[in-house]
């Protein structure tokens, strides 16, 4: 957010305002007394700066529960809009046709749509009991983290994504929990396809 403007943040916020105006502070209950504009705002800065709650809370003159609670639900509010726009409806643009007609496909398989792995991110080992710690911890990296199923177009923008799953979780269980997202692009090629997969 350096050199970060207010025309750069209308910007951002012009793309999701309905989105954000149908399910903001709407509800029975006690309303926000942030507004819909200045949710998002807090929310970057949030990103941007991390730290703890009550320090980032008395930036904007507020207690740090009700800070996290706000930036929280405005997260899991706007959530599923940058994936629906970003990432579903772009794989929508890219289709296997345009890709072939532009060059950019496989080298190697170029009937192929997207490919898919299993990349690992390391994170902190949890501070709780040993059972729960052997959960995050892959025997594969030596390390305690989460392992992540991506789904990749030829011209390298991704097209999908799974849940993070602990460590522990071996690949195949990764490919299994992102079966019928992988079925459902099939179903477009047809059922001749999907049972070429069924060993899946």
């Amino acid at each position: 957010m350096i050199n970060f403007d207010s025309v750069h943040f209308d910007i951002l916020w012009n793309h999701p305002t309905e989105f954000i105006n149908k399910g903001y502070n709407v509800g029975r209950g006690q309303k926000s007394k942030v507004f819909g504009k200045d949710a998002p705002f807090l929310t970057l800065t949030v990103l941007k700066h991390g730290g703890e709650w009550d320090v980032l809370a008395r930036v904007f003159k507020m207690k740090g529960p009700t800070f996290e609670r706000l930036v929280t639900k405005f997260v899991c509010l706007i959530s599923s809009f940058p994936y629906e726009s970003f990432v579903t409806e772009f794989g929508k643009l890219h289709s296997m046709a345009l890709l072939r007609d532009d060059g950019k496909h496989f080298s190697t398989f170029e009937e192929g749509h997207y490919a898919t792995d299993v990349t690992f991110q390391q994170g902190f080992r949890p501070g709780s009991k040993i059972e729960e710690e052997k959960r995050y911890f892959s025997v594969e990296y030596k390390l305690y983290g989460y392992n992540v199923e991506v789904s990749v177009l030829p011209n390298g923008l991704a097209l999908g994504s799974s849940q993070h799953y602990h460590g522990s979780v071996s690949d195949f269980e990764s490919f299994q929990g992102m079966r019928n997202w992988h079925l459902t692009g099939l179903g477009r090629i047809g059922k001749i396809a999907a049972s070429i997969i069924s060993g899946f």
